[in-house]
């Protein structure tokens, strides 16, 4: 009879564990025999140790213990290196701060378009007319203000009841006063009344219908039907015998307010508008100037403006508008006095360097250069103008005597020398390399100077 016995698990090449199953075919042996060999089968098994199988996803180390430690004893040893070479390798960068001085000068120099190289000698700067024109129109409104005045007017009956009858005559702008309001109004024409009639002892009052006029302007004056009493005849016998009266209401009175073209205006507009057209001008020829040249617009030679405005068509009352617009025009020419910007600091920095020691020297980028026109431009082209200008100055460093001073040197040792020694620093800035480095290098060519102001 035949019987299965387990042998030994082993791995694959992909590291799966499998059972290899193994099938022995004896024959059944007498119970002695089968004793011998199950010891000997146990014997094998305690000489051969079994292999332990891995779990599924279990990781191999990437590095042994010895690798690790060469990795680490080669990083200590770069480190060692580097810091012995920064070490016996130092660098130094210095930026020397160097002390500044303004200056400022006003001189007189001479723009002229004769001149054909600028002449620092003399102060004379070359320069060229250019010219330009132009015509424009513009609106503008009124602020003015003016009144708009109209007088009531109406209709009065005068009356004449004198007794004993007499005819009367008033003259024009005669004056009549309303018994209510205590408005006056004026006669327009001149009033003849004729004598009353007279009926037994009943006299009849005769009249006459005349046109008044308001004493005043002003909407009060249109009043109701009312009596008018002559103020003129008080004092008289007739006072009583003569009056008016008025059947409608007098009308046309009133006073507004309209904006009107004061001379405040038109002089406003004159002044803009040749603020506008210069400037155009100006604008026009600054274009059209050749490379490098600018212009001041006072060195301006003006050949006249002229100014005219035109009235409004139709009226506020006419039109309806609140706001009273008029129209002026103008035209000007006019040429300028060009001049190159080089030249006139090339002039400044000459006059700098007349003014300043030995051994100092100007900042160019800190020169800064104006203008001002003395008196107005000729018809020769020649302008004398007062030339402003500002700059700094610095005293010239020795760098290789510096540089030469310090090497060798730590931070406070080079301090002094630069306080005592070289007054044209005002202070330093240090950057060692590496940062415990604290003194200088011997060798001039690892120390960087860079200077700042």
């Amino acid at each position: 009879m035949k019987r299965v016995v387990d042998l030994i698990n082993t791995e694959d090449d992909q590291e799966r564990p499998q059972a290899r199953w193994v099938r022995v075919e004896e024959k059944r042996p007498a119970r002695k025999k089968k004793t011998k060999e199950r010891k000997a089968r146990e014997s094998r098994k305690r000489t051969i140790k079994p292999e332990r199988v891995k779990k599924p996803g279990g990781k191999k180390p990437v590095f042994s213990l010895s690798v690790i430690l060469i990795i680490l004893a080669s990083a200590v040893v770069m480190a060692a290196a580097g810091f012995l070479w920064f070490t016996l390798n130092p660098k130094l960068s210095l930026a020397l701060r160097i002390k500044q001085e303004p200056l400022e000068l006003h001189e007189e120099v001479e723009l002229n378009i004769s001149q054909a190289a600028l002449d620092t000698a003399k102060r004379i700067i070359p320069a060229q007319f250019l010219e330009g024109s132009q015509e424009m129109s513009q609106a503008f409104k009124a602020t003015g203000v003016a009144f708009e005045d109209e007088k009531s007017q109406g209709v009065i009956r005068v009356y004449n009841n004198t007794n004993p009858p007499t005819p009367l005559t008033l003259r024009e702008d005669t004056r009549f006063l309303s018994s209510g309001g205590a408005k006056i109004f004026r006669a327009t024409e001149k009033v003849i009344l004729p004598a009353p009639a007279k009926q037994g002892s009943k006299v009849i009052a005769s009249f006459q219908d005349i046109r008044v006029i308001a004493q005043e302007v002003g909407d009060e004056y249109n009043i109701g039907p009312s009596k008018f009493s002559v103020p003129g005849l008080a004092g008289t016998n007739f006072y009583y015998a003569v009056w008016g009266e008025s059947e409608q209401s007098m009308a046309g009175g009133s006073r507004k307010e309209v904006p009107k073209i004061s001379d405040a205006d038109m002089e406003n507009a004159k002044s803009e508008l040749y603020k506008v057209i210069k400037e155009s001008v100006l604008n026009a020829i600054r274009e059209k100037a050749p490379a490098g040249w600018s212009l001041d617009e006072r060195a301006v030679l003006e050949n006249g403006f002229n100014f005219a405005c035109a009235k409004p068509a139709t009226s506020t009352a006419e039109s309806g508008n609140e706001d009273l617009e008029f129209t002026c025009s103008g035209s000007l020419s006019l040429k300028t006095l060009a001049f190159k910007q080089d030249d006139l600091d090339a002039l400044a920095l000459s006059l700098f360097r007349e003014r300043i020691p030995s051994g100092r020297e100007i900042r160019q980028e800190t020169l800064q250069v104006s203008l001002v026109p003395k008196g107005a431009v000729t018809q020769s082209g020649r302008l004398v103008i007062s030339l402003g200008a500002g700059a700094k100055s610095y005293e010239v460093l020795n760098q290789n005597v510096f540089l030469n001073r310090i090497l060798g040197k730590d931070r406070q040792q080079i301090e002094q020398i630069a306080s005592v020694d070289f007054p044209a620093i005002e202070s330093i800035d240090f950057k060692f390399l590496p940062f415990w480095i604290k003194k200088a290098p011997s060798d001039a060519e690892r120390v960087k100077l860079r200077l700042t102001f």
